[in-house]
């Protein structure tokens, strides 16, 4: 029987290269799963290219067609922003698309939604959408461009076939549309994750994050800043995504006083691995707002892969959901710095008794509620629907 092809054009470098490529191979890993013939439509990882060289372009089973963007930022966003339709015209067009076939999108960009739309109705295929954010008006410059990403996403992706909303906020809105939809959490892979006894010396806390405006970054360095110094003694706080001029900033020129806070340069992924298997509890401070109530940290289920466990402000479908609180994270109400302080303190107290079951259950919990392979049949089931009608 021949194989449903899904070429999933997206905006991210791959693979591992990002989130968002990580979202993108885990995806496609449940699709394989399903026996999908998988393609990714994607700039390339420099770190990975001499793998995929010698591998035909294959990664894990998942066919990479090189979109062939210039690395020179400027020239690559004109490219991405303007061009990039005709570039995957270009590369379908060689692959003869037939009404099986599935073309699904990952990206913010309008133009590469209405491409494939257009493109799926002459080619009689399917279209369908991964929405991961819905981005409120103060996160964009000017007006113009917030009512261009709404007419975007109320106009334009509703006439997918199918989308996939990462939140229960953004899937609300897609149901009111009569958009059909599958809610789908950030997703795993647990086998790849190898866990590994952590040492015991510090109780060490991270924050893994590029902030934006989802995350709390000032009130949680304050906070920490407010323990007793017996406590800091105990600890540590690795910050990763964040430059050291800012943390630095937050401290009010302090940084180097405070040699707990260990601020780490950019790593490569599997430096990234080795420092997370090390690790006890994420730290993750939100205010509940539109911004927040879309997004879902892909941060949460790779960390508890390596029995990490959470500390979250009650926000979103993770502590709604998928998480325990006592049983498999620490979950506190609010963001600001006596909250963050109350849920640290109670990190810190609760670790010699009680950290070593939560981080199992941690582990037990992405094996039974993230990994890609509780998803898989689900989001083929959604797929085949549409060519059932």
């Amino acid at each position: 029987m021949k194989k449903r092809r899904i070429f999933i054009c997206c905006q991210a470098v791959f693979p591992r290269g990002s989130a968002a490529s990580n979202y993108v191979q885990y995806f496609s890993l449940a699709l394989l799963q399903q026996n999908y013939e998988v393609f990714v439509l994607s700039d390339i990882n420099e770190e990975y290219r001499k793998e995929l060289e010698q591998n035909d372009y294959y990664y894990k089973g998942i066919k990479v067609i090189e979109t062939k963007m210039s690395a020179f930022k400027p020239l690559h966003y004109i490219q991405y922003h303007y061009f990039i339709d005709s570039v995957f015209s270009k590369i379908l067009s060689k692959k003869n698309i037939e009404s099986d076939d599935l073309i699904l999108v990952y990206s913010h960009i309008s133009q590469i939604h209405k491409w494939a739309i257009e493109y799926a109705k002459k080619s009689h295929c399917k279209t369908a959408c991964c929405m991961v954010e819905w981005f409120p008006r103060e996160y964009y410059k000017n007006k113009k461009d917030y009512e261009k990403a709404e007419y975007d996403i109320r106009n334009i992706r509703t006439h997918h076939n199918l989308v996939f909303p990462i939140s229960s906020y953004i899937d609300d809105f897609f149901q009111s549309q009569g958009t059909k939809t599958l809610l789908l959490p950030i997703m795993a892979d647990t086998e790849e994750f190898q866990y590994k006894a952590k040492n015991t010396d510090k109780i060490r806390f991270i924050y893994s994050g590029n902030r934006m405006m989802k995350d709390k970054l000032a009130e949680m360095i304050k906070a920490f800043l407010q323990l007793p110094e017996d406590d800091k003694q105990r600890i540590e706080l690795h910050i990763c995504g964040t430059k050291e001029a800012v943390i630095d900033e937050i401290c009010n020129g302090k940084l180097k006083e405070n040699p707990f806070i260990i601020v780490n340069k950019w790593m490569e992924y599997a430096d990234l691995v080795a420092l997370y298997q090390n690790m006890h509890y994420l730290f993750i401070a939100r205010e509940e707002n539109q911004m927040t109530l879309a997004n879902f940290p892909s941060k949460v289920p790779e960390c508890m892969g390596y029995g990490i466990v959470p500390v979250v402000s009650d926000v979103g479908d993770y502590t709604k959901f998928y998480l325990t609180d006592g049983k498999d994270s620490i979950i506190f109400k609010g963001y600001n710095e006596d909250n963050c302080l109350q849920a640290i303190k109670r990190a810190i107290g609760c670790f010699d008794k009680e950290f070593k079951l939560m981080s199992a259950n941690a582990v037990d919990t992405v094996k039974s509620r993230f990994d890609y392979r509780v998803w898989s049949l689900k989001i083929s089931k959604a797929i085949e629907g549409l060519y059932e009608e």
